[in-house]
């Protein structure tokens, strides 16, 4: 069914583009999930990024945040070009996408987190690593 779709997808990103920018979510989310490199999913790949990013690493903390975020926000970042820059920052995508695999390195070898958090950015880098540059 999916490949069938692709065949379609010329004829849908305009509506669903047009649904992004009028701030739908989920057409955002289709968006990504379609590799359509477009600016809101660059932004929303931006928020992702900043929640991933002011996670503590290191710490001993009362609780944890639990969730798909560090996924979703590799997905979002694999969908962006790496020409889009940060309208606030300035930071490319690319330098972006550096960032936040870093960080994630360290959410894998945080010993003072649970199991749980150390996996989910074990899965949101093996989303990440085809964007990557090669070591």
């Amino acid at each position: 069914m999916r490949a069938s779709l692709h065949v379609h997808l010329p004829t849908l990103v305009p509506a669903v583009h047009e649904r992004a920018q009028q701030g739908h979510r989920g057409a955002t989310a289709l968006l990504a999930d379609w590799q359509v490199d477009d600016p809101s999913v660059a932004e929303t790949a931006r928020e992702l990024a900043g929640t991933v990013l002011a996670e503590p690493v290191g710490t001993v903390r009362p609780f944890y945040a639990m969730g798909t975020t560090a996924r979703r926000c590799a997905a979002y970042l694999t969908a962006c070009s790496d020409g889009q820059s940060s309208v606030s920052t300035g930071e490319p995508i690319r330098l972006l996408r550096e960032r936040v695999a870093a960080h994630l390195l360290l959410w894998t070898e945080d010993r003072k987190s649970i199991a749980e958090r150390r996996s989910e950015a074990v899965r949101a880098l093996s989303i990440l690593a085809a964007a990557l540059p090669a070591p």
